[in-house]
């Protein structure tokens, strides 16, 4: 609401580690890869979800699937060792840039909600690079900053 968002576009989820993971979604192959090595970090992965885990995240009653990430940074991480897993979102109004550190999220968002950690890690300018790996072929879907060309050749290399 927030975010002026449509409740039906898909959100993510964050895990703690890869194995947490495993326990909600189907790995393929190239997830294996993909994971092995860019996550932790700027990568979102879109796989087929196990049996009905994590329906209550989307909206949308006919998808399979979710997209998750692993992100590197102390503090998510430290948290996430806590409470696991977590729907995320970036942080910015639709349409708007996000909000890359403490003080501006509480200019954007202080009134509206509860608890704002002040941290000294920036965010990325960037959103995450999302692959839909839940079919056969890998589906990019949004080049972050992991570009394309670089997962394209690693999953060559390594498959």
């Amino acid at each position: 609401k927030i975010k002026k968002r449509d409740i039906l576009k898909p959100l993510s989820v964050f895990f703690k580690n890869i194995e947490q993971a495993r326990e909600y979604l189907i790995f393929n192959k190239s997830a294996e890869i993909l994971a092995k090595n860019f996550i932790p970090g700027e990568l979102t992965l879109i796989l087929k979800k196990k049996n009905n885990k994590l329906d209550y995240v989307n909206q949308n009653k006919g998808n399979n699937t979710i997209g998750f990430r692993i992100p590197n940074s102390k503090l998510c991480l430290k948290i996430l060792e806590n409470i696991s897993p977590i729907v995320a979102t970036s942080v910015n109004i639709r349409g708007e840039e996000p909000a890359l550190t403490s003080n501006e999220i509480k200019k954007k968002f202080a009134d509206q909600i509860n608890l704002i950690i002040d941290n000294e890690e920036e965010f990325s300018a960037k959103a995450s690079t999302v692959i839909d790996l839940s079919k056969d072929e890998p589906l990019y879907i949004r080049e972050g900053n992991i570009p394309f060309l670089l997962i394209k050749k690693i999953l060559e290399e390594q498959q």
